[in-house]
């Protein structure tokens, strides 16, 4: 069970359970690894000070035996902000310290910071890219907004922080010249040579191009092949029609051809068409503006893959319809055909969006077992709803929705992880209003352990 951290900086890294959410329901017919049925979900603060944060990942960077948390930051605005007023961002690293009680303890280390005038770091990922046997921070950054600032200009790169000693150093693979910004990277052998290329989205105000970037054999990348128009923030590495190569699938929010889109590799790169040959093909043009698409491998169980999707609209402000929410999308037996889908969330809602502060509903999602029954759960952002929520799967492709927290407001993150290794799954979410890092961990009901 997560128990809560000590105090390492008074204002800085504080956890203190902050009250009781929900009550966990009963554990389904499924036979639980660990009974969560007499545990509730309580809130973890971790960082009321992160800085803006805007996403959290959970791994073992030190290679010591326990996870530590990678949190890519914004800069925090401070009160009364222009709307075009913002900070360079960067990244921390909250490292697991085992404190001489058994506490968790978690110190905090800024390894990418303002002065290293990166704007909107979108993404830290650790990847081993100089394989040397440690783990690198790969980092997608950039946002449209910059290109408003005289003084900033077109803010998107991608670039990586080598592990090595008091300082992680700095590697660029694509730079600000492009105009294109990034956010999520998956990284493949696109080519066959045997090294593996970076695949992503470059993203521009009003249009997207898929991209891969070819490996080199230093470690380095050239400059990257253009496979196509469409995608978005966060694209899926898959192979969707099972011919044996990977496809691009993706969420659509700056290009407006549709909601959820697929590239089909259709033939390998050659001295002919370097880039390889595509084949775009529409999953739905009916969700409106959308963030995220995902595959699930074996989501309901049953070995199959399960796609699930969060479009990005405010049914507030702006159309009643497309209704915002996370939904299962389902291929069918021609995924070039449109897919169907089937709404999971109930009632999610943005805020209405206020002179330029842009409000769309919901965020970012991702998925593990947190209630340790055996399936797989889904966590999400409400985004400009500012709710954070679990999908609990109760059976195979039934999913019931709790509120892990009321006011958590540009969340990302959900990141489903054990992180004290008491065989009980934790979730992780940052909120970039409430300038918070935090964890929702299962505890002993207050009035259970008071006796």
């Amino acid at each position: 069970m997560f128990r809560s951290t000590k105090q390492h900086n008074p204002g800085h890294l504080r956890a203190v359970v902050v009250g009781v959410l929900w009550t966990a329901l009963a554990c389904t017919s499924n036979a639980p690894e660990v009974d969560t049925s007499n545990l509730q979900l309580s809130r973890v603060v971790i960082d009321t000070n992160a800085d803006g944060p805007a996403g959290v990942d959970a791994v073992d960077l030190d290679a010591d035996g326990d996870l530590d948390l990678v949190v890519n930051f914004f800069g925090d605005r401070g009160p009364d902000p222009g709307p075009v007023e913002f900070p360079p961002g960067g990244v921390h690293i909250y490292w697991n310290e085992p404190g001489a009680d058994d506490d968790g303890e978690w110190r905090k280390e800024t390894v990418l910071d303002r002065e290293d005038g990166v704007y909107f770091p979108n993404s830290a990922h650790a990847r081993d890219m100089d394989a040397d046997g440690d783990l690198d921070l790969v980092v997608a950054a950039g946002f449209f907004v910059c290109e408003f600032t005289t003084d900033i200009g077109p803010c998107g790169e991608i670039f990586w922080l080598e592990q090595g000693g008091a300082h992680w150093n700095r590697h660029v693979i694509a730079d600000r010249s492009s105009g294109a910004f990034y956010h999520e990277l998956h990284f493949a052998d696109i080519d066959a040579d045997g090294v593996e290329d970076l695949v992503t989205i470059g993203e521009f105000q009003a249009d997207a191009r898929a991209q891969w970037f070819p490996g080199l054999p230093d470690g380095g990348f050239a400059p990257p092949h253009e496979v196509g128009q469409g995608g978005g923030s966060i694209p899926a590495l898959h192979d969707v029609d099972g011919d044996g190569d990977l496809d691009i699938a993706s969420a659509e929010f700056f290009f407006e051809g549709a909601s959820f889109a697929w590239l089909e590799n259709v033939a390998p790169p050659s001295a002919e068409t370097p880039a390889g040959e595509w084949q775009r093909h529409v999953i739905s043009a009916e969700l409106g503006r959308s963030i995220q698409l995902s595959v699930i491998e074996d989501l309901f169980g049953d070995g199959a893959d399960g796609w699930v999707a969060s479009n990005h609209v405010n049914n507030a402000t702006g159309e009643p319809t497309p209704e915002s929410g996370i939904y299962l999308l389902d291929p069918g037996a021609d995924p070039t055909a449109p897919w169907t889908s089937t709404l999971i969330s109930d009632g999610i809602r943005s805020r209405p969006t206020v002179g330029l502060a842009f409000q769309a509903a919901p965020g970012v999602f991702s998925w593990g077992d947190v209630d340790m029954d055996g399936d797989i759960d889904i966590t999400a952002s409400g985004d400009g709803d500012p709710r954070v929520f679990w999908f609990e799967q109760t059976e195979d492709g039934t999913f019931v929705q709790h509120v892990l927290a009321e006011e958590f407001g540009q969340a990302a993150g959900g990141t489903v992880a054990d992180l004290d290794d008491d065989g009980l799954n934790e979730v992780l979410f940052t909120s970039y209003e409430n300038n918070e890092l935090a964890v929702f961990a299962w505890t002993v009901p207050e009035a259970q352990s008071n006796g």
